[in-house]
């Protein structure tokens, strides 16, 4: 079973598929993650509820600047949300802050914030679309 690591909770046996696919054996059914759809890299990546967007994103390679190390201060980590708005949380009191002297629309989010919901989400990163920075680094671990 290469490429599986079996996670044991009080009433299922999961085998968990790397990126995020996960198959209850007990069930039988397979339960799949939400979509991440990036337009300017034409790309879906499956990511889990409660993942922030850029952490996710660059745990899958996907890489877009942000120079505060994702704490919310410096805004390069922006996405514009296309479609799948209301399967997110509202903005936490960091994003507000930043969004707000920012004068963020309300389709405007930072990734390193802003949590995978329940649905899809389709999002347009506007740093991709900048050239390749020091900034544009993996997420740290």
């Amino acid at each position: 079973m290469t490429g599986l690591t079996q996670q044991h909770d009080s009433s299922y046996n999961l085998l968990v598929r790397k990126p995020y696919s996960i198959f209850c054996c007990e069930l039988n059914e397979r339960i799949t993650m939400p979509k991440l759809k990036i337009v300017e890299l034409n790309k879906e990546l499956d990511i889990e509820q409660g993942i922030p967007i850029l952490m996710g994103a660059s745990l899958q390679g996907v890489n877009f600047g942000f120079i505060c190390g994702g704490n919310a201060a410096c805004g390069t980590c922006t996405v514009v949300v296309k479609e799948g708005a209301d399967s997110l949380k509202p903005r936490n009191a960091k994003e507000s802050f930043l969004a707000k002297a920012m004068m963020l629309g309300d389709d405007q989010r930072l990734g390193c914030q802003t949590e995978m919901g329940s649905g899809d989400l389709t999002v347009s990163i506007p740093a991709l679309g900048r050239p390749a920075s020091p900034f544009s680094l993996p997420f740290p671990r």
